[in-house]
């Protein structure tokens, strides 16, 4: 059982074995997503099933041949799980597509944290593997029903059917945060404003990937922080937003419309579009909180982003705020360098797991925004 080795096989993990199953992890992640999107399309297609199924059948033995037990007894019950869809004992359901798909997250999850010595107690590992387990043993009129539990487990969301909230009395959750653009006509930075956002609707142009990025961007960032009570001033963060990834146009074309992996020296030359955006905004009077969080909003919280590897409280928030929405906004849309969007839940799951990415404080408001995306439908 995952409860009673789990610390004797951390302590026993062989480093390079774990490296070999996270370096192979990613390609059969996406052939798995992939399968599972043209499933969703044509749930009966007994090819795309037993394709799913030898996916995740991939990720249980690469696990075993690592000697990474405690991963096997998480991939297992996934596997069993389709392995009933195979068996015409389960239907294939959206919801029990989200499950495979938030388990197979954690499954990484637990294989990245046990790689950064992190602890694993509050990846809940041993009550998902029982509950994926009873799901592969479910009759198929209860499975969505204990899906929507796993879910639940999995991401820390209800999932029920949408409610009218017309009626209901208005709290932060619903209160939408406007931009100093659209509300206020006499300000002193809107000039600057629209020269911002002009610059930020040109950078959405340039790929297909980025359309229409600001328009969803800038009420999660503005809406998030009114959500935390405001602790980043609304007009340096309107900027900032406007301006954190305007620096991507002045790098080589090869770069930012490159579908796939980044070779190292590209990767070099990606990193600097913060300093870039930055660097215009300091120019300009006014501004500096604004430069702050365009530098700053690919730092990560425990220093292993970029530029400046700043760790921690050395990152100021409104950076660590463009970071969350930044990170949504990537998941939850198309990629070049991905096989298709994640859900809202899966992409808030992710969130909320990457401890030493994100700065915590954020988190509560975040999901309170996020929650009512889900609650509305959006």
């Amino acid at each position: 059982m995952i409860d009673q080795n789990l610390k004797a096989q951390l302590a026993e993990l062989n480093p390079e074995a774990l490296q070999d199953y996270r370096d192979a992890f990613e390609e059969t992640q996406h052939e798995i997503e992939r399968h599972v999107n043209l499933l969703l399309r044509n749930p009966n297609d007994n090819s795309h099933i037993h394709t799913l199924f030898r996916g995740l059948h991939t990720l249980k033995s690469n696990a075993a041949m690592c000697q990474l037990q405690f991963l096997v007894d998480f991939a297992h019950p996934l596997e069993d799980v389709m392995g009933s869809v195979r068996a015409c004992a389960l239907n294939f359901t959206p919801a029990l597509a989200e499950v495979l798909l938030l388990g197979v997250d954690r499954l990484k999850q637990a294989a990245d944290a046990a790689a950064a010595n992190r602890a694993l107690d509050g990846l809940d590992l041993v009550k998902i593997a029982n509950g994926l387990r009873t799901l592969a043993r479910t009759p198929p009129q209860q499975a969505d029903e204990l899906a929507a539990r796993l879910i639940h487990l999995l991401s820390g969301h209800e999932v029920t059917p949408p409610t009218d909230t017309s009626n209901a009395p208005p709290t932060p959750a619903h209160v939408s945060a406007i931009s100093i653009l659209a509300n206020e006509a006499d300000h002193p930075a809107k000039a600057d404003l629209q020269y911002f956002r002009q610059l930020s609707v040109l950078t959405d142009r340039r790929s297909p990937f980025w359309d229409s990025r600001t328009s969803r961007l800038l009420p999660l960032a503005l809406d998030t922080n009114a959500a935390a009570g405001h602790p980043v001033d609304p007009v340096q963060l309107e900027g900032a937003l406007y301006m954190h990834d305007v620096g991507m146009v002045f790098l080589s074309e090869n770069i930012w419309a490159k579908q796939g992996k980044l070779t190292d020296m590209e990767l070099r030359e990606m990193r600097t579009h913060p300093v870039i955006g930055s660097e215009m905004l300091k120019r300009m009077a006014g501004w500096q909180a604004a430069a702050q969080m365009v530098l700053e909003h690919h730092e990560r919280i425990d220093g292993t982003g970029y530029p400046n590897g700043l760790k921690g409280e050395q990152i100021s928030p409104g950076a660590q705020l463009l970071a969350i929405v930044d990170a949504f906004e990537a998941m939850t849309h198309e990629r070049g360098d991905r096989y298709h969007k994640r859900s809202i839940i899966r992409a808030i799951t992710e969130i909320n797991a990457c401890d030493g990415q994100f700065g915590r404080e954020w988190i509560p408001a975040f999901n309170q925004v996020v929650r009512r995306l889900l609650d509305i439908g959006e």
